[in-house]
């Protein structure tokens, strides 16, 4: 590699003086040399991680069966123990797959962790705790998360603040369910929803331009 000994420094390239003192360079040219470094690949991929992560819940999911079928009794607890690995596999796997984004991945875990709360609650008997704590607990923790982030990630503040009034709507919804009285316990849904609507509001008054940037933007209009 050619070498510039007033400057101490290492040349790529077919150069015969250094670019910077114009100083003649030592050494010979290598076509083979690279411009550019060579970056190290992770050892572990995202890909290997899913494959993995999916083999673990497979095995887990098999081996539970196995003794649940293995033990005696009427009751197949296996199914609520299989039901809780897919939940928590289809988690992790959303968490991964948007693991470059952590903007995004708040709002598909928002939606992910919700609804199957509430499957949860519906095929356990609907005893109302996912309406009751889980979607307006969960909401409040994703405007918060969502609204930090903006402030922390400056180049994605526009992309935060959609993703922003997205959960601010989202977390609207326990209104609904607080007219239609199907709540149990009103507080958290309340909290929630005065949290979403201050929230929506402060980004429409003050960052409204932004948002229909974004708007446009994604709906290419």
């Amino acid at each position: 590699m050619l070498y510039c000994e007033k400057c101490k420094v290492y040349v790529s390239g077919q150069k015969t003086v250094c670019p910077l003192c114009q100083n003649e360079l030592s050494g010979a040219f290598s076509p083979e040399e690279e411009i550019f470094p060579k970056l190290k690949k992770p050892k572990y991929s995202g890909h290997f991680l899913m494959r993995l992560i999916t083999f673990i819940a497979i095995a887990a999911a098999v081996i539970v069966t196995s003794v649940d079928i293995m033990l005696p009794g009427n009751v197949w607890w296996s199914l609520f123990a299989d039901a809780g690995i897919f939940c928590a596999w289809l988690c992790i796997m959303v968490g991964i797959a948007k693991r470059h984004n952590v903007i995004k991945k708040i709002t598909f875990e928002l939606l992910i962790v919700t609804l199957l709360s509430i499957l949860w609650d519906l095929y356990t008997g609907w005893h109302g705790w996912s309406l009751d704590y889980v979607l307006p607990c969960c909401c409040v923790a994703a405007i918060i998360a969502t609204a930090v982030l903006s402030l922390i990630f400056k180049p994605q503040a526009r992309e935060a603040l959609f993703h922003l009034v997205l959960n601010g709507l989202y977390g609207i919804i326990p209104l609904f369910f607080l007219f239609t009285d199907r709540l149990r316990i009103i507080y958290p849904s309340m909290i929630c929803a005065a949290i979403c609507i201050v929230a929506l509001a402060a980004v429409i008054l003050f960052d409204g331009k932004r948002i229909k940037e974004e708007l446009t933007r994604r709906l290419h209009v």
